[in-house]
């Protein structure tokens, strides 16, 4: 009887430990639980502490069912949650914390290797899946070294961007349920619970009764407290209201409902820590980034479905650091909007260019007239084919531009070049039919499409 109730609980305790041991140690990868907890294998866990002394090795802070736990392990554990607090209040309640989760995590194991679990092919593969995730961490942080030194201007430029912080700070009330992706196929019936104006009781009932691995949360946090992924998706909820989303590195499923949200400012030295550890963490994103651009670089791989090997491509783009625009990208999106005024003229020139000139009938051609079609087929009237699949040709990189935007593009960029292209092909367009010099130039229907067409070469 334990052992079967043990093997529904395991896989709880396995997922749990994977889902929330990352937590606080990056932005990409960060669920929200109570207060920091430990990161066991955390793929993107903080640098490698200095080893404590001999004599903290001696020292015992707990015992589980005779099992020590000792002061260097827990010193281990709670370091990335440790970084850049100063605190000692703080620093014992992460502390506690981080024990609390160390007993849960001991109690588990010491049930799990006495029924013989832990040998089991379920219990084995996810033990892999961890121990894969605790070298990857392992390496990256090998490789990256302490988390970076902040500057002030670093500080005051992540305030900029995040008046979260401070002015616009708030406390989020909200619950959060989190199972794995693989039982995508109940989502349909979750969201159908949703629409009944059910809430997050039924939810757990149907995934008690479904027996679906899930870990639940009742969180009151500040804005600093939140993973900005989490934050993003509560913004604009409202009180009461439930989603169903995949979390941001697709591995789950997160049912989120906004209970309420309370206005609560506060100063900057209040903010200060989360702030500093803030632009900790995103200088560190960056670094792993770059490092796993480079690895891949270097890697021979091959994606055998395109439809997969494109969302993936799509997948890096959406999470690459948004780097500044170059001068000649600027340029690039502000021709696409030129275009938009150049085409048609340069189509209207080169159409009039050498255009057949009507015959004037005489007297006896109009006694001999027969009724022509009002349109017929020439040369000349084939260029208006030719001048459409041209135009086509020509928008394309701006179609492009649309369906996938560089990341560095904002609103008020957009706007911006968006103006100054039109207003450099409404300017072209003038001098064309307008200047007396330039209206005398032999072809330059032709020229204006020639020139088009270069930039088109030119310009990616």
């Amino acid at each position: 009887m334990i052992k079967k109730s043990l093997q529904n609980v395991l896989p709880l305790a396995f997922f749990a430990l994977n889902s929330l041991g990352p937590i606080f140690i990056t932005q990409a990868n960060a669920q929200d639980v109570n207060t920091p907890v430990a990161a066991t294998a955390a793929p993107n866990a903080a640098a490698p502490v200095t080893a404590p002394s001999t004599k903290a090795k001696s020292v015992v802070v707990a015992r589980v069912n005779g099992e020590e736990i000792t002061e260097e392990q827990l010193n281990s554990e709670a370091a990335p949650n440790l970084q850049g607090v100063t605190d000692p209040q703080q620093i014992a309640q992460i502390k506690a914390a981080v024990l609390n989760d160390m007993i849960n995590q001991a109690v588990v194991l010491q049930v799990a290797n006495k029924a013989g679990l832990a040998n089991t092919p379920e219990a084995q593969l996810q033990i892999d899946q961890l121990r894969k995730k605790a070298l990857f961490g392992y390496y990256i942080n090998n490789q990256i070294g302490s988390m970076p030194q902040v500057k002030e201007q670093a500080v005051d430029d992540f305030i900029r961007k995040h008046p979260e912080l401070i002015d616009q700070h708030k406390t989020y009330h909200y619950q959060q349920i989190i199972f794995p992706a693989g039982e995508k196929d109940h989502v349909a019936a979750i969201q159908g619970i949703v629409q009944r104006d059910g809430n997050m009781v039924d939810i757990k009932s149907y995934l008690k009764t479904n027996k679906i691995a899930s870990v639940s949360t009742n969180l009151w946090r500040g804005s600093e407290q939140i993973s900005p992924a989490t934050l993003a998706d509560l913004t604009p909820m409202k009180a009461g209201q439930i989603k169903v989303m995949l979390t941001p590195d697709r591995k789950n499923i997160q049912v989120l409902k906004l209970v309420d949200v309370y206005p609560d400012p506060i100063t900057l030295e209040e903010a200060r820590i989360p702030i500093v550890r803030g632009v900790q963490l995103d200088a560190r994103d960056k670094m792993v980034k770059d490092l796993l651009s480079g690895l891949r670089s270097r890697a021979d791989i091959e994606i055998s479905d395109p439809k997969v090997a494109k969302e993936v491509s799509r997948v890096i783009a959406q999470s690459a650091t948004a780097a500044p625009a170059t001068l000649r990208s600027k340029i690039s999106t502000a021709w696409y909007f030129a275009l938009l005024a150049l085409i048609p003229a340069a189509a209207i020139l080169f159409y009039k260019t050498n255009k057949p000139v009507p015959v004037e009938k005489s007297v006896h051609d109009l006694a001999n007239f027969s009724a022509e079609p009002l349109f017929k087929v020439t040369l000349h009237t084939l260029r208006i084919p030719f001048l459409l699949i041209l135009s086509i040709w020509l928008l394309a990189p701006m179609f492009e531009f649309f369906s996938s935007p560089p990341v560095w593009v904002t609103l008020q960029t957009l706007i911006t070049l968006a103006f100054s292209g039109l207003a450099v092909g409404i300017a072209i367009d003038v001098v064309l039919w307008k200047l007396p010099i330039v209206k005398k130039i032999p072809y330059r229907g032709w020229i204006a499409l020639i020139a088009l067409i270069v930039g088109r070469l030119v310009l990616p």
